[in-house]
């Protein structure tokens, strides 16, 4: 809870920031690998508001701190492209045939393997 709490305040003390009128780009940020706690492995003074939640009100999302359920009403983004979805359905054919069909070869080999049957000329 209290970190829903620290996540309601950093959005809106974002969102209190003005507005840069071009496109941010993207830099992942540093990492602090003496923090104790998830939240403390980044620095939070450079975040930026997030555009997923620019619809949702100050009021909606202190209401958000004790409704778990407010996750499920957002609305749904794609979260990667087609080439990663082609990618796990590949290693996920390669785990099932690893598992069940030829245990003794690995997921590594059997993605290889699969992949190199494609590239032979027809």
């Amino acid at each position: 809870m209290a970190v829903r709490k620290r996540a309601v305040h950093l959005i809106k003390e974002a969102r209190g920031n003005p507005q840069q009128l071009n496109v941010c780009q993207f830099h992942p940020p540093r990492i602090n690998f003496s923090g104790e706690y998830y939240p403390d492995l980044i620095e939070w003074q450079n975040v930026t508001r997030p555009p997923a939640l620019r619809d949702i009100t100050d009021q909606e999302l202190e209401e958000a701190v004790e409704d778990f359920d407010f996750v499920e009403r957002l609305p749904a983004f794609p979260c990667h492209t087609q080439a990663v979805q082609r990618t796990v359905q590949l290693v996920t054919r390669a785990s099932i045939k690893v598992t069940f069909l030829r245990p003794y070869l690995t997921v590594d080999t059997s993605v290889r393997a699969s992949k190199s049957v494609k590239k032979l000329p027809t």
